[in-house]
């Protein structure tokens, strides 16, 4: 740790003849005087307003205040020396130079690095065990002769995760360590309709995400596609659509999509019968139902219809109740 160097405050000592200019104190005094060139006050004595042509006996303070120099100097051994004051030159400065260093072990640890563009997007992580800081000497004289010639001197950190962004600052793409390389595509309104992670990448399958007119989220699963997904087909509602409605075949099944959980708002749904009777005391009220879940369908494998899917061939599901203040009751049953 390098210390400050530490002026004492443009402190002067002056020699003057007493037929000098400078010099209008009594016959009887000395002719050395004591100036501060600011004109700080050192003490609560009236005659310290102003050190500039004043007599050691009416103020005694810059006289302490230089023994005070003096004596630092010799404690700490500064490897400058200070300036030897002239008889001949006023206005000399008296600098002291310290120099502290600490030699201790390092204890900080477990560090987690972040990387952030211009935009304020985070584009790359740093996990604990990727980051390797180095401390030598010779690497750090290294970066800062790189900091003056303005190149770059980078670390031998490992494991980042990356990401990349498209010009509405959503992430495109995510390379991680341990999930591999992952893709995301955007629809005409900037929602996220369709991804894919390096393990689906192997299969040609596709994480999806349907909405709503109002934008709330009406089904995700996952489904096999052969054709490859683009910005050009997410970002066109009907090519969207034609791309999602593609059907495959899963053991020995037709269907469009798998591992399916469909979200439905506002409207009361027809409850399932439990050993032939249904829910007891369960009821769903329309007018309670508004903006709200109504039920939540899960599926194995959805299967292909027309006009729509056969969402009524579910594996299971729970149900929601609202009273007038909007606190639910939850049921749940299976097909």
């Amino acid at each position: 740790m390098k210390g400050k160097k530490l002026a004492i405050n443009k402190i002067t000592l002056l020699r003057s003849p007493r037929s000098s200019a400078l010099s209008s104190a009594p016959a009887s005094s000395p002719g050395i005087k004591y100036s501060l060139s600011h004109g700080i006050k050192l003490c609560s004595s009236r005659y310290c307003s102003s050190f500039f042509n004043r007599d050691p006996e009416y103020c005694r303070c810059s006289l302490l205040v230089w023994t005070k120099a003096q004596q630092n100097y010799q404690t700490h051994k500064c490897a400058t020396q200070p300036k030897r004051i002239s008889s001949n030159v006023a206005g000399q400065i008296i600098y002291l130079n310290f120099s502290f260093t600490v030699n201790r072990p390092v204890s900080e640890y477990h560090y987690t690095l972040y990387y952030y563009d211009q935009a304020g997007n985070l584009i790359k992580t740093i996990s604990p065990e990727g980051v390797h800081p180095n401390r030598d000497s010779t690497w750090l004289a290294q970066v800062k002769a790189k900091k003056v010639t303005g190149e770059l001197q980078v670390p031998a950190h490992t494991l980042p995760v990356v990401y990349r962004y498209n010009s509405l600052n959503q992430v495109v793409t995510q390379n991680s360590p341990d999930g591999g390389y992952s893709k995301f595509w955007y629809d005409r309104l900037g929602r996220l309709v369709v991804s894919q992670n390096a393990k689906q990448l192997t299969a040609n399958n596709y994480s999806y995400t349907k909405y709503d007119w109002l934008g709330r989220i009406t089904e995700v699963g996952e489904k096999r596609q052969a054709t490859a997904m683009a910005d050009t087909t997410s970002r066109r509602q009907d090519s969207l659509q034609s791309w999602l409605n593609y059907t495959y075949t899963l053991n020995s099944q037709t269907i469009l999509a798998q591992q399916v959980t469909r979200t439905v708002y506002d409207l009361p749904a027809t409850l399932p019968l439990v050993s032939s009777t249904t829910a007891y005391n369960f009821h769903q009220k329309g007018y309670t139902m508004r903006n709200r879940v109504s039920n939540t369908l899960l599926y194995d494998v959805l299967l292909p219809g027309s006009p729509d899917p056969q969402y009524s061939e579910y594996t299971d599901g729970t149900y929601y109740s609202y009273d007038k203040h909007s606190l639910s009751r939850i049921y749940s049953g299976a097909m």
